[in-house]
């Protein structure tokens, strides 16, 4: 951890690394992470709110084991760091076009198996998904 700072590493590593940097569009949501505006309107993003979500996240994702968790990206930009979180934390992957129902529907060949189903909404953290009821019974889960 960086001392000087508190931060898992040092500031400058963040900054080398562009996490810092954002995008020319601001949503709502993302107000709150925006930490400066640069001379060109792109919006640069608080470190420590960074910093912070990553402890969340590596917080809730700690109670799990690895072979329970699978890491999804259908989008373009994310499938590369979606696959290599994965195998850094020795987690399932599935990147591109992910088939719905792949996670909850025995029909499917392509049904993978997970423990607790989650996403990560920046608005409210990690959240377990609708699937409480563990039970598949004719063609539905029961509770």
């Amino acid at each position: 951890m960086s001392e000087e700072t508190g931060l898992l590493i040092p500031l400058e590593l963040y900054e080398e690394s562009g996490v810092n940097i954002g995008t020319k569009q601001k949503s709502a949501d993302m107000s709150r992470f925006i930490d400066t505006v640069n001379s060109d309107g792109l919006y640069l993003l608080n470190l420590n709110q960074t910093d912070n979500r990553i402890r969340i996240i590596a917080s809730f994702l700690n109670q799990y084991d690895p072979s329970q968790i699978m890491v999804v990206s259908a989008r373009q930009y994310g499938q590369r760091p979606a696959r290599m979180f994965a195998e850094a934390i020795g987690a399932n992957s599935a990147v591109g076009r992910f088939i719905p129902g792949s996670l909850t529907n025995p029909a499917l060949r392509s049904l993978q198996r997970t423990g607790h189903p989650f996403r990560y909404r920046p608005s409210i953290g990690p959240t377990i998904t609708s699937r409480s009821c563990q039970h598949w019974s004719s063609n539905r889960w029961t509770c």
